[in-house]
């Protein structure tokens, strides 16, 4: 997998949990192990995929394919979407809560649409302000992009980073 351009900047941050998070779809641990570059714990998390595959989810993706978070918000997807992903929290505090607390980046793989609006929601949660959320509803991720939530930042007020899979455009 050579779609991996983010992957230093995020071990530059520091450690990587061995532990990932991700849909229960095999390609999700295909891509997370082909990007990781190594052996990880994986555990599918119900409902990354599951959930998305509700009838109004498919339908808002037959609507809106791979668009912004805010054109599915503007055309009706608001409620559904913001519902899954306060799903999907809930079933990962569960996955996780034997862990205790740690300083280790967390990767969670999941699918389109969807992993915005999970960011979304734990941006929300680690109150994050406004210029984040307005990164996470007007990216359009492509294939292995992503999102790095940090709830120290750089400058220790928390922040949110694309991770995008090609270089950007000059």
């Amino acid at each position: 997998m050579t779609h991996n351009t983010w992957l230093p900047l995020v071990q530059a941050r520091g450690p990587i949990h061995q532990l990932v998070l991700s849909s229960s779809a095999q390609r999700c641990e295909e891509t997370a192990k082909g990007i990781l570059g190594r052996e990880i714990e994986w555990r599918g998390v119900e409902g990354i995929y599951d959930g998305s595959l509700q009838p109004q989810g498919s339908e808002l993706f037959e609507r809106f394919s791979y668009n912004s978070l805010r054109v599915y918000h503007d055309g009706g997807g608001k409620d559904f979407l913001d519902a899954w992903a306060a799903s999907v929290v809930e079933a990962m505090q569960e996955e996780v809560a034997d862990l205790g607390p740690s300083d280790a980046t967390l990767f969670v793989f999941g699918h389109s649409i969807y992993n915005n609006a999970l960011a979304l929601r734990l941006a929300e949660l680690m109150g994050l302000g406004e210029a984040h959320r307005d990164l996470i509803l007007d990216t359009s991720l492509q294939e292995t992009d992503g999102f790095l939530l940090d709830s120290a930042g750089a400058n220790g007020a928390g922040e949110v980073l694309l991770l995008a899979s090609r270089p950007a455009a000059s």
